[in-house]
């Protein structure tokens, strides 16, 4: 049975459990370049669907 008199909630903030570690040189290199890469990706295909645009019109 549902009692209405409980209030369920959470406190505003952070918890312990919700912090994580902060990232060492090497993870945030390596997330830099995933970034990058990933970025350069989406150029290139940006390019190549300009390419084909500009053979199709």
């Amino acid at each position: 049975m549902v009692n209405p008199d409980r209030h369920l909630y959470y406190e505003p903030g952070l918890t312990r459990e919700g912090i994580e570690p902060t990232l060492s040189a090497g993870e945030r290199l390596i997330r830099g370049i995933l970034l990058v890469g990933f970025v350069t990706v989406l150029a290139v295909e940006a390019w190549l669907l300009w390419q084909v645009w500009q053979l199709w019109a």
